[in-house]
């Protein structure tokens, strides 16, 4: 291939994925309004993002605003005196600070400090299946994820830039009084006659629109990551199969009517057996498998309670009681505050139970439940707590491979 060819190619490949991310924003920019973003499960996104990107940040930032300040206001006045421009001292300082510096440096520091963040954060859930689970439950990632960060990112910085603009300012004060014989009450009313209402629209928009780019970018960019770790770096009821069980449900003392076991002689089978189901029960589909995980930035109530929260726009308060309750009834009461991390094999097999019995009308089907459960030697306990909330769900099918059959006992008779 010659320089031209690769020259082309390069262009070309550079250029279609610049028009994808411009695409991907327009989705995003459509979806900031949308009545589908506005629930408990979304403002607790966007709460979070807030307390990341402005909060956290307050002890050290007033103190890198201050030193900005002195720097730049010191240097400003110094030029204006030795230009003899003293008389638009006002409108250079309304100018320099509301309208440059302070959207300028705030954004600049947000993104050293919060695109990185961002970006990990998303490759990572990625990686580890996360965004697959939430897909698996009907939840939009650009309503629940990506349009709360960026109007978190969008208030965090507007504050942020706000807190900038009055350093800047105070720190005008001591340099007004040493280079002009300004004092303070001349100097704040002449910011305050200077200052135009343009000016601060024009800082918001400006806020506003970088704000935008630099969240939905690193989000966009952590998205691409595959399902392998090395990749984070880099981004910075039908019955399916042939069944061996025969085609009824075992009714027993801790099986419920609701259970079907359907076993399958090889992956293949399995795997396309669990796709057929989810296309059959969109709406209905409550998977529980372990290529599905918990979402690890998310407490275990919330885990349970989010599909509730976003789907039926249930208050916080509200699910938070229904998921403890929940995991009360199966003795887990303990766990709710724990995350994905902390939680045994146990507890994480019946957190995705319970997550996907809230479903409406739930349609539950267990991908290989001893894939989940190593330590346990029959379904046993499984059947008792899928007996418990029985009337959470509407179906549960089991899906397992023939050679487990023994450890189900009297289901395979």
């Amino acid at each position: 291939m010659n320089f031209p060819e690769k020259a082309g190619s390069y262009i070309t490949a550079r250029a279609s994925a610049l028009a994808r991310m411009f695409v991907f924003a327009g989705k995003v920019f459509r979806r900031l309004l949308a009545p589908a973003t506005r629930n408990s499960a979304t403002r607790t996104v966007l709460i979070n993002q807030i307390y990341f990107t402005a909060a956290q940040i307050l002890p050290a930032f007033p103190v890198v605003s201050a030193l900005f300040g002195f720097l730049f206001t010191g240097v400003a006045f110094q030029a204006l005196k030795n230009l003899g421009l003293v008389s638009l001292f006002g409108n250079v300082s309304i100018g320099m600070i509301v309208t440059e510096l302070s959207p300028f440096f705030t954004i600049l520091l947000v993104t050293l400090r919060s695109d990185a963040a961002i970006n990990a954060e998303m490759a990572a859930m990625q990686a580890n299946r996360e965004i697959k689970a939430l897909e698996a439950f009907s939840i939009d990632i650009i309503d629940c994820l990506l349009a709360p960060r960026v109007v978190g990112g969008m208030i965090s910085v507007v504050l942020l830039s706000f807190l900038f603009s009055i350093a800047l300012m105070a720190s005008g004060i001591l340099f007004s009084l040493v280079i002009f014989g300004i004092s303070a009450d001349i100097y704040v009313n002449i910011l305050l006659n200077s200052t135009n209402f343009s000016d601060i629209v024009v800082a918001l928009l400006k806020c506003a629109v970088f704000v935008f780019f630099i969240t939905m970018m690193p989000v966009y960019s952590g998205l691409q990551a595959t399902h392998e770790l090395t990749s984070i770096p880099n981004c910075c009821l039908p019955r399916h199969g042939q069944s061996i069980c025969g085609d009824s449900c075992y009714r027993g003392a801790v099986v419920t009517d609701k259970i079907t076991l359907t076993l399958f002689a090889d992956g293949e089978a399995l795997g396309k057996a669990m796709h057929k189901f989810m296309r059959m029960h969109q709406l209905q589909a409550a998977p529980i498998s372990a290529d599905i995980p918990l979402i690890s930035s998310l407490e275990t109530w919330l885990n349970i309670a989010l599909i509730k929260q976003y789907h039926e726009t249930l208050p916080a308060e509200t699910a938070r009681k229904m998921a403890v309750d929940l995991l009360r009834d199966l003795g887990l009461e303990k766990v709710a505050d724990k995350r994905n991390p902390a939680l045994g094999n146990e507890g994480r097999f019946y957190v995705k139970l319970l997550r996907a019995a809230v479903v409406e009308k739930a349609a539950i089907v267990i991908d290989r439940p001893f894939a989940m459960l190593p330590q346990e030697k029959n379904f046993s306990a499984v059947a008792a707590a899928l007996k418990k909330i029985k009337n959470l769900y509407i179906s549960c099918d089991i899906y397992d491979y023939g050679w487990m059959a023994d450890k189900y006992g009297a289901l395979c008779r």
